[in-house]
């Protein structure tokens, strides 16, 4: 018994050198492919050869404030949502229905649509607090940013910012991939904090991507 779990150890740490080793090679041919860095020491080099601009993007970002999306919804539609909530956090798991949406607005830039939204995901990862996922899609045909359906989740649902690096690499390489950013939402003047917003998959993300 003690000789399985020290091999099931061993195997695991070798795993887990593997894929550190894979994404190390993979970063060292993107960033020699991109940016001519062939060595340690010129990697440095690129670093250090404009100090003043690396400094101007940690402060931009620092100081930037993410794009505002105002949800408005009915008192009696958004007890819908939470009395599905509840009962998806009581049972542990989401359970999906035909009738989930319910109506609101949405204001983006002083644009202001009608949407229909409902609950999303399926375990309750995506309910906890106050910080709901939600997928949203708009109605008479509307776009907002381009896309007619997409989700506002909890940014910790997808590692925070590694699924907005993985989808830059997918660009990179020009593969397909969705459009997806941070925002500040508010939902009937709640302040929500900084979602997630994640396209959806219609026909926009096509023409999106050419």
């Amino acid at each position: 018994m003690e000789k399985l779990q020290f091999l099931n150890k061993f195997y695991f740490k070798l795993l887990g050198l593997l894929f550190i080793a894979s994404c190390g090679l993979y970063i060292g041919i993107y960033v020699s492919r991109e940016y001519g860095v062939v060595s340690v020491g010129s990697l440095f080099d690129k670093v250090f050869e404009s100090p003043g601009r690396y400094l101007s993007n940690y402060f931009d970002g620092d100081l930037s404030k993410a794009e505002v999306i105002k949800i408005s919804i009915k008192d009696e539609e958004y007890q819908k949502l939470k009395n599905k909530r509840d009962a998806a956090i009581e049972k542990g798991m989401l359970i999906k229905a035909d009738d989930d949406y319910v109506s609101a607005k949405i204001e983006y830039e002083g644009d202001t649509n009608k949407i229909k939204m409902k609950l999303k995901g399926d375990f309750t990862d995506h309910l906890e607090g106050d910080k709901w996922s939600f997928r949203v899609k708009l109605k008479k045909k509307k776009t907002l940013m381009g896309m007619r359906v997409f989700s506002l989740q909890h940014p910790g649902t997808r590692k925070f910012l590694n699924e907005w690096i993985f989808h830059q690499f997918l660009e990179n390489e020009g593969i397909i991939n969705l459009r997806y950013k941070f925002v500040h939402l508010y939902v009937n003047d709640d302040d929500l904090g900084v979602y997630a917003l994640e396209e959806g998959f219609e026909k926009n993300l096509i023409e999106n991507n050419k």
